[in-house]
């Protein structure tokens, strides 16, 4: 089940964080795959004050629809989000400005998430999502417009996705041993309504389960929801749990879960949150050889899909 594909289409050579010294604005790009839920397209660009608008679009090249209209109107203080059949333009979404500073480079980021494009500015998220009016899989380009004096400069499209292939499978060997210092990282979507979901390190080999980090949004007649419950299985009972407050999940979005080999115990973060308690070592790191996991309530659509650890 394992698959994580990552295209990227670069096209400043210069480093995403800091303003490149030359180099002409983005135009069109076409994308190297279509957009599948899951994929995240992210564009830099330099504000200069005065600029009274500049967009973003997604859009079909071949049928004439700009699927996704994200522009930001920096004399209104306002983002107006719209979409575009072919011959006329549709319903507009308004939402707040966010921030920009003169002569500074921003980020732009788009989440193609299960029923909507969410969009993040510099990490924080705007004030409303935009759904989608056609089919996402049909969004092959991407355009920008600069604005009188503002500057798209760099653009990449990660295609970070499930794999909808077919389910993925609940255990994945490892190929090298763990040890003080690796960092494992798994990213699923979380669906509403899902009572649970799990990672599990393992001792295959003598049927133990060394870390069982279980994700409890939901109350259930054993559990009062709301918790993360860490805890080991001996191969025939349960020891004593962990437990500590349950981070947020948002439907139909990625989420991000590392765990990090600390010298003794494994440290956890959400999205790049610290969980309140580790969990202390009680086999040895080396001892585990398989990675499993629970998806919970696969009928809803929660689904963990990509796994990768360093």
């Amino acid at each position: 089940w394992y698959q994580r594909r990552v295209r990227e289409a670069v096209v400043s050579t210069q480093s995403t964080g800091r303003r490149p010294k030359e180099g002409p604005r983005l135009d069109a790009q076409k994308l190297e795959s279509n957009l599948e839920v899951g994929d995240v397209v992210t564009a830099w660009g330099v504000y200069v004050e005065g600029t009274s608008k500049f967009t973003i679009n997604l859009s079909n090249k071949g049928k004439g629809i700009n699927h996704f209209h994200l522009d930001f109107r920096s004399t209104e203080n306002t983002v107006m989000m719209n979409s575009h059949d072919g011959s006329r333009w549709m319903k507009e979404i308004r939402t707040e400005l966010p921030t920009f500073r003169n002569g500074e480079v921003f980020k732009v980021e788009i989440l193609c998430a299960e029923d909507c494009f969410r969009v993040r500015v510099d990490d924080k998220k705007l004030g409303q999502v935009f759904k989608y009016r056609f089919y996402l899989k049909e969004i092959n380009n991407v355009t920008f417009n600069h604005g009188s004096k503002n500057k798209w400069f760099d653009f990449k499209h990660d295609a970070n996705r499930p794999n909808h292939a077919g389910p993925p499978k609940l255990g994945e060997k490892l190929y090298k041993k763990l040890t003080v210092g690796t960092k494992i990282t798994a990213k699923g979507v979380f669906a509403e309504g899902t009572e649970k979901f799990s990672i599990n390190l393992l001792n295959k080999k003598k049927n133990v389960n060394c870390f069982h980090l279980d994700f409890r949004p939901y109350s259930n007649p054993c559990d009062t929801g709301n918790v993360v419950v860490m805890n080991s299985h001996d191969g025939s009972c349960w020891r004593g749990e962990v437990r500590t407050g349950l981070p947020k999940f948002t439907n139909g979005e990625i989420f991000s879960v590392e765990i990090f080999c600390d010298k003794d115990a494994f440290v956890m973060t959400v999205d790049g949150l610290k969980l309140d308690q580790g969990f202390k070592y009680r086999y040895p790191l080396a001892d585990i050889d398989e990675v499993s996991f629970v998806h919970g309530s696969a009928d809803l659509g929660n689904k963990w899909f990509s796994f990768s650890y360093k």
